[in-house]
């Protein structure tokens, strides 16, 4: 089991799965190893205090909001990978961005580091406003600033 950073910073999952508890230890997110891409990170499924997030997540970029209110994963999906934030108090999502991971997540701030083809390897800090339309873990998430 291991406690998320109370400073908003990713734990790495690993290979083995694991038990990741939020900085103020009222929740839980299950990892259960599932398949590895060649030449990549582990590929997971996740549950929230029981509840089945759906979609398969990549072993990085997860983070908790120093609150508990709020965490961030990595999806693997047809679109290719996507940062997403989870709202834990409803169940609610969002799509953040493409081809990008958690740097710290301060909600409403949220620094990520973007990867791939022509990324300068800089970091985007990110803003939500509480104009962003969360979408129940049920439903397919929105984009909250666009497709990025």
């Amino acid at each position: 089991m291991t406690v998320a950073r109370p400073d908003g910073s990713p734990v790495y999952i690993g290979y083995a799965g694991e038990t990741v508890v939020s900085p103020n230890g009222a929740h839980r997110t299950v990892w259960t190893y599932e398949t590895e891409m060649p030449r990549s990170d582990s590929l997971n499924s996740v549950m929230l205090d029981g509840v089945v997030i759906p979609g398969r997540y990549w072993g990085r970029g997860h983070a908790w909001s120093p609150d508990s209110g709020y965490f961030t994963l990595e999806s693997y999906a047809d679109e290719g990978s996507v940062l997403r934030i989870v709202r834990v108090a409803d169940l609610a999502w969002l799509k953040v961005a493409k081809n990008a991971t958690t740097v710290s997540l301060d909600f409403p701030h949220l620094v990520l580091h973007g990867y791939g083809r022509g990324d300068d390897g800089s970091h985007t800090r990110l803003a939500f406003t509480g104009h962003e339309q969360w979408a129940p873990l049920a439903s397919p998430a929105r984009w909250a600033f666009g497709e990025r």
